[in-house]
């Protein structure tokens, strides 16, 4: 009888999991969440896991998970988000919990400038920026803000040092206006910031980690007190079912050992974490400890 239970159980899980589940991606198509989502559901696509994205976009993320924390714990729907999101998200809402699957990439950002803003590299910036001349910076969504909120921290700004943000809904016409000169300052992707870099259309100042075979300043080695808390990982309602946690759990082990994906993440998005969830957690509390609610 036991047995024969266990394998009711076993049989209901397989037929939950043939049934397509919904991804909450609480940001535009496009951005950084987005593009790992999609390695992730080319992943799924081909172990025959239908997954789809649903997007929630508002307030840097939080929108979207907040939704997501109300949703029913059936298993069927997940999220892709990033660190940075759920930071503000939980310290804006202290009542709201998480299940942390894993991280599925740390992606590498690189600081550049338009050729028109007279900003060749970060001593360029710097001396602007104490001289009090205002710099208008593009941020792309919640992972660029918290890296140009951190950048800011760190950079001499004297009393009446005043700086503009300007908010972009996905990295593309980010990319467009730092081409034409509209914004000065950035942070994007490694493999964008190379791909312009290259092509004469943009200088590289900084990143936020080493880039094989190119050398620039690293902010962790410039500023000792910078924290890089970005990266994006799959989550689920806290206290989800237990086989439905393993599933994705192991889900996800699958995907980050795929040779295919493990080549798309390091070329396009950045490293490879470790499976599993403390890492995530670190970073996440990390992010509560230093993050601004914006």
């Amino acid at each position: 009888m036991i047995k024969l239970i266990g394998l009711i159980l076993l049989l209901s899980s397989c037929i939950s999991f043939a049934q397509p589940t919904q991804v909450i991606v609480p940001y535009p198509p496009g951005n950084g969440g987005d593009i790992i989502f999609r390695i992730f559901e080319a992943y799924c696509e081909s172990k025959n896991i239908q997954v789809y994205p649903s997007y929630k976009i508002g307030a840097d993320g939080v929108v979207g998970l907040v939704a997501f924390s109300n949703m029913e714990k059936n298993g069927k729907t997940i999220a892709m988000t990033g660190t940075v999101s759920l930071s503000k998200t939980l310290e804006q809402n202290s009542e709201i919990k998480f299940d942390y699957i894993s991280l599925a990439s740390v992606p590498t950002f690189i600081l550049i400038s338009s050729k028109s803003s007279g900003i060749t590299t970060l001593q360029d910036l710097e001396r602007k920026i104490d001289s009090g001349q205002r710099i208008i910076f593009a941020s792309g969504g919640a992972s660029h803000l918290n890296l140009i909120d951190q950048l800011l921290k760190n950079l001499k700004l004297n009393e009446n040092s005043s700086q503009t943000i300007v908010p972009y809904k996905n990295t593309n016409q980010l990319i467009v206006d730092l081409i034409g000169g509209r914004v000065e300052v950035g942070f994007v992707l490694a493999n964008l910031a190379l791909k312009y870099e290259a092509d004469g259309k943009l200088n590289i100042l900084a990143s936020t980690d080493k880039i094989n075979k190119f050398q620039t300043v690293l902010l962790t080695d410039k500023y000792k007190n910078w924290v890089n808390i970005n990266a994006y990982g799959l989550i689920m309602p806290d206290n989800s079912s237990p086989d439905v946690v393993k599933f994705w759990a192991t889900t996800m082990q699958g995907f980050l050992n795929d040779p295919i994906v493990r080549q798309q993440i390091e070329n396009d998005h950045g490293k490879i974490p470790k499976f599993g969830s403390t890492y995530f957690k670190t970073l996440v509390d990390q992010g509560r400890k230093t993050i601004i609610p914006k």
